[in-house]
Parts: C-alpha cells; structure tokens; sequence
C-alpha cells in the first residue's frame, strides 16, 4: 500500500475531516490511521487505530505522538522526523505483530504551522511468515527478491525521466485528493488477491484511450488519476462475494452490483473536480451502451465519456488477467469479445479506438504486471 502515497497534498488540518477523510472512510480502512498536526499531536484517528492501542478515541486525540509511542520501536518516532518516510517495526509485547509504518505530510515543508501528517499501520506480520517460510524452502530468494526491487526500481525511474520533460498539469492532481483516492483504491484491490495491480493497469489504459480520443492532457491526467477508484464501492463487499471462486447466485450478485451506487455514495459529495470525476467513473461504469447495464439502466452518450472509457478498460483487464473464477484469455478470443459486444455493451467509437491500437492496450497489461 505504501505506493498510495506518492502524491502530498497542501491543505490544512480544518478541512482534512469535513472534505477529505470523512469518518467513515476511516473506519472502513482496516489499517490504523492516526492524523497528526505539525507539531504531532494527534487530532483524529479511526477504529483500527484505538483498537490498535486498545485506548479510546477521547483518550488518544490531543496527545502528542512522540510520547504516545515512546515506549514503542524507534523507527517510529525516527519516521515522524521527516515529511515522508517508511519503515517496517516489530510489537514483540503485542502478540509478534510486525507493522509497516507509513508517515505522508500535508506540506513538504513540514514545520509549516497549517501542516498536517498521516501516520499509517500497515500489518504485515503474515507477510513477514510467508517470507519466512520461503527462505527456508529457498535460499535464493533473496536475491531473487533483489532482482525484482532492483527491476522495480528501475522502471521507476525510466518513468519518472519520461514524465520529467512533460509540462505541469493541473496542481489539482497533486493534492491529497488524488492521495485519498490511490490510497482507497489500494486497499479495496489488496481484498481481491486475483487483481494485483489492476487499478494501475486500468488507470494507464483509460489514459490510453483518453490520449487516442483527443482530451485536453489536463483531462487526460484526471480521468488516468480517478480511473482506479471505479471499485471503492467494493469495500462494503463481504469477503465471501468478493473472493468466491465459483459463479455467484443471484442474491450475491445483486450485493456485488451495489458497489457501484455505494462507491458514488463515497466519494460525490466533494466539489473537487478529481474526486466528481471518481464519482462518476464508480457509478457508470458497469452500464452498457444497450441500456442494459447498471445501476441505472442509461445508454448510448447519456452515460458519462469517463465511465465508458473505464467500462472498456475494467473489462478489457478482467479479460487479459486470470482472476479466481477464471483462466486469462488468449488476445484474439478477447478481440473476437469486443467486436461482438462493440454498440451493445460498449461504446462503439471507443471499442475501435481499444481494437485499433490492441497492441498498445497489450503492452500496458505486460508492463503493469
């Protein structure tokens, strides 16, 4: 999850829980999560969080950190020194739980009075047994592991020196909505083991098909940054559903169908226009061109461009991919697919776009996985 705070924001502490974090958000995300003022005193946190230090939210808030956790690992209070950081502790007294925590600021310049700071508990302690049990099945693991974050890290890199030459976008998509919104749809794709990286892959796809469509760069940059949000409805999705390997009846699928009307409960409340544009991507993109999608049944251009941009590249990964309840496609089965649902299911102009440049679309999925 620690990708999902690549983007810091810059607004101030008044406003981070009546427009950002609601509480419900909050306590939706099963990670603890404290939120601190610049001099880190604890202003809110969630359910996970005072469970996490069995203490109730009356007795945590106004407490400075530091103190709070000086009894604990240092990589704590070490990480509350800088305006990002990340480090991995272990709770020995607190039943060997192993955490990642994650420390993201609302300024860069973090003694900044208006500055805020996110600190997150990420509990990897089966992370951490599963690493184990393979490095005594495999002594080359960590090297192999090696090779990956070293692969990893340079693919980073090549794009950040491609991004570095492109004009500034909208400062709109580098406010903490767009950290909300990669943080939200991290933890919904973390439930579902089958779709690791899918809401990159999508968001990269539906950037692909807003270039091919013609879209001021400007709107480009907000549909590829609210394109991984289209399933946030899927956090109130019980775990049975959401990860059953076999066909769902018709009770689980209706249960499944209402992720799209809650993820546009979540997040259409906001006036930002990154977050309405998530919205809307959450809402429409399981409708068809035919009418006969859902929740509301709407067709042809009546449904948003952004919804059926997403709608091709949802379906398109879920294609491609293997999930639990299927084998990936061979690419020309997924073509044969898209020509027979082009003016039904899809957008027409849209699926000729996706089939006229598949090689691209190709090479996006293999680059993502």
């Amino acid at each position: 999850m620690a990708y999902a705070f690549r983007w810091a924001g810059t607004m101030g502490t008044d406003n981070i829980q009546n427009t950002i974090i609601s509480r419900a958000v909050m306590d939706a995300v099963m990670d603890p999560i404290f939120v601190l003022r610049a001099d880190d005193h604890i202003i809110d946190c969630n359910a996970a969080a005072c469970s996490l230090l069995e203490m109730d939210l009356t007795d945590i808030r106004n407490q400075q950190a530091r103190q709070l956790f000086a009894q604990w690992p240092d990589g704590i209070i070490a990480a509350l020194d800088f305006p990002e950081a990340e480090t991995e502790i272990e709770l020995r007294q607190r039943r060997q739980r192993s955490y990642r925590i994650t420390v993201v600021s609302g300024h860069k310049d973090h003694e900044r009075e208006d500055g805020w700071k996110i600190l997150m508990f990420n509990d990897i302690t089966g992370e951490r047994q599963l690493t184990r049990e393979l490095s005594d099945m495999n002594e080359n693991l960590e090297q192999i592991v090696l090779a990956r974050t070293e692969s990893l890290q340079a693919e980073i890199e090549r794009r950040r020196e491609a991004e570095a030459g492109l004009q500034e976008v909208n400062r709109e998509m580098a406010t903490t909505q767009r950290e909300l919104l990669l943080t939200l749809s991290s933890v919904v794709e973390s439930r579902s083991r089958e779709t690791a990286n899918h809401v990159a892959r999508v968001a990269e796809l539906a950037r692909m098909l807003g270039n091919l469509h013609g879209l001021p760069p400007e709107d480009t940059d907000i549909l590829a940054a609210a394109a991984p949000m289209h399933d946030v409805g899927k956090i109130a999705v019980p775990d049975a559903i959401l990860c059953k390997p076999g066909p769902l009846t018709s009770e689980e699928r209706a249960l499944m169908q209402k992720h799209s009307t809650t993820g546009y409960e979540i997040l259409h409340r906001s006036e930002r226009p990154l977050l309405r544009a998530a919205a809307v991507i959450a809402h429409e993109h399981h409708e068809r061109w035919d009418g006969f999608g859902y929740p509301r049944g709407i067709s042809g251009e009546k449904i948003a461009l952004s919804g059926r941009i997403v709608a091709i590249c949802d379906v398109f990964d879920a294609l491609v991919n293997p999930r639990v309840y299927k084998a990936a496609w061979p690419i020309r089965q997924v073509i044969e697919q898209f020509h027979k649902d082009s003016g039904t299911a899809f957008d027409p102009d849209l699926t000729r776009l996706l089939l006229s440049n598949i090689d691209q679309a190709v090479a996006i999925n293999d680059l993502w996985q």
